[in-house]
């Protein structure tokens, strides 16, 4: 048990990738019609440490993210996740905050989720409580769409809190997550067919999503809604069967050719453009991750023509990712150990893996 004294906590969140169902899972359409989506995380992480600030120290919090940040309230601060998330966990303690990433954020993969859950798993531990993974996604969708007014769902906080390939079911009796049954040999071979470029371009969500959340609230735009619910199933067959995978890749171009109908604000020329040289150089499907017309593109290639769609997206950078399954996680410094004090040792700290609970 991690006592709320400690000094430093490490925390570290995966961002994700999704596949159907996205923008079912706003409250908007799901509260009235149900939603569900399939996303997986991946091996590209978010990571907070988490310090209390000695007592003499002038300041009572200290931030280092992509700027530095010397405030004595918490509404002086203007990191807005950061800012939220201590409102939220009510913490007082003067406190040393330094976050950073593995991937840009405003690109599409949940990097802001990812965050906040990171953040206040951290936050949480530090006042002597261990919440759930469920309890964190929840309270991280919280931060997000109440205390910050942004426009998300919530397959981000759930995705990148429990890790691994998530179904989430939602309605208006809350968001149920479920684990997608795949093998080991299958999950290789996903893995193995599935590309992933940056666009160099990221992007405010907020600003991308207006217009299909109003079309959401109004309806205009529910027989797309239904029919990107209903590749999930699809989708969750393929991948818990044994049937050809490159099936996986057609649910993709058919989930893609849907979504960007939903909005004027998803694609643009460029991102046709790319999408089209993928196709020709041999990709199955794809999409772009996130609200759209920029951030990373995803594609299903089958092997053989990995090398063309390579060179045919040239020059977009490729990120190689692979699937994982932790979840948040939370890594606490401690002393070493009394075997370890009798060495030349005895100064060093060591890392310590601290479980999850799940539920």
């Amino acid at each position: 048990m991690i006592s709320p004294t400690d000094p430093v906590l490490i925390t570290r969140t995966p961002v994700r990738i999704t596949f159907f169902g996205g923008g079912t899972d706003y409250p908007e359409y799901y509260m009235e019609h149900g939603g569900k989506t399939i996303g997986a995380s991946i091996n590209k992480y978010s990571y907070v440490v988490l310090r209390r600030l000695a007592d003499i120290d002038p300041i009572r919090y200290r931030l280092i993210y992509a700027k530095s940040e010397l405030c004595n309230e918490i509404a002086e601060i203007e990191q807005p996740v950061i800012r939220e998330c201590l409102n939220e966990t009510e913490h007082t303690e003067p406190t040393e905050i330094h976050y950073f990433a593995d991937l840009p954020s405003f690109s599409g993969l949940g990097t802001s989720s990812s965050f906040a859950v990171g953040l206040l798993n951290g936050l949480f531990t530090k006042n002597g409580l261990r919440l759930s993974k469920q309890e964190l996604a929840e309270r991280a969708f919280r931060v997000e769409r109440e205390r910050l007014n942004e426009i998300v769902g919530v397959q981000d906080q759930f995705t990148c809190s429990f890790g691994g390939m998530v179904r989430l079911d939602m309605d208006s009796n809350g968001v149920r997550r479920s684990e997608v049954s795949v093998s080991p040999a299958r999950r290789a071979e996903l893995d193995d067919r599935l590309l992933m470029f940056f666009t160099g371009r990221t992007r405010y969500a907020h600003g991308v999503l207006g217009e299909q959340i109003e079309k959401t609230r109004n309806g205009s735009i529910n027989a797309p809604l239904r029919d990107l619910a209903s590749l999930v199933d699809e989708g969750t067959a393929v991948l818990s069967g044994h049937g050809d995978l490159n099936e996986f890749g057609r649910l993709l171009d058919q989930a893609w050719q849907i979504k960007r109908g939903l909005s004027s604000a998803v694609s643009n020329e460029r991102i046709d453009e790319i999408y089209q040289a993928a196709r020709s150089a041999g990709a199955s499907g794809g999409k772009l991750m996130g609200a759209g017309t920029g951030g990373f593109f995803l594609f299903f290639v089958p092997p053989h023509s990995r090398q063309r769609v390579l060179e045919a997206l040239e020059p977009l950078k490729h990120v190689p990712f692979s699937f994982e399954d932790t979840g948040t996680t939370l890594m606490h410094l401690v002393p070493g150990t009394e075997e370890e004090a009798s060495t030349p040792s005895d100064g060093l700290r060591r890392v310590k893996t601290v479980p999850q609970p799940a539920r």
